[in-house]
């Protein structure tokens, strides 16, 4: 006796014992999309606020340096104009580094979608975001380590330029 084919009800596709799991991992991957590019963009803020703070400071603690002495001047300006140059590098390092991947949507991939089973679909759409989330945090990950940088070398310039104050107030003032 040949077998009843079963109805497309009571048929089920490969995957379909994950279909409870794909809404709050759908969830996940895209806070962890939405944590990279906010990341991204606090990075970006900070640097731009570490060259702007740099140079402010550096506009009013720069004439002082000429009523140093020059060995003063010279043992305190070289030090300073190395760990600035050193903070612009790294800050703009961080600033420019490339750009996030977007959400990796289009009408190719809709059309691609189209054509497989709801479960397969969504995670083909999981899988590649979560990639592009990873690949956003390594980004992410190497603005931050070049921003760091660029905050120890800001704190060093900072150090140097209290140093010249200080300098000015202490050195005797020398008539031309």
């Amino acid at each position: 006796m040949a077998s009843v084919p079963k109805s497309n009800e009571s048929r089920s596709e490969p995957g379909d014992h994950l279909e409870p799991f794909l809404p709050w991992v759908s969830e996940l991957a895209i806070r962890k999309f939405e944590y990279a590019d906010r990341a991204f963009d606090t990075c970006n803020s900070r640097a731009g606020s570490v060259i702007g703070f740099a140079g402010i400071l550096t506009a009013i603690a720069i004439p002082s340096i000429k009523t140093l002495p020059s060995v003063i001047k010279i043992l305190l300006f070289a030090p300073w104009f190395i760990s600035f140059s050193a903070m612009l590098f790294f800050a703009w390092q961080a600033y420019r580094v490339s750009t996030l991947q977007g959400l990796p949507f289009s009408l190719a991939t809709m059309d691609h979608y189209g054509t497989l089973s709801n479960v397969d679909a969504r995670k083909q759409a999981l899988t590649t975001l979560v990639a592009a989330a990873e690949h956003n945090e390594s980004i992410v990950s190497k603005k931050a380590a070049l921003l760091n940088k660029a905050i120890i070398c800001f704190a060093i310039e900072v150090l140097l330029l209290m140093m010249i104050v200080l300098a000015t107030v202490l050195s005797p003032v020398t008539c031309p």
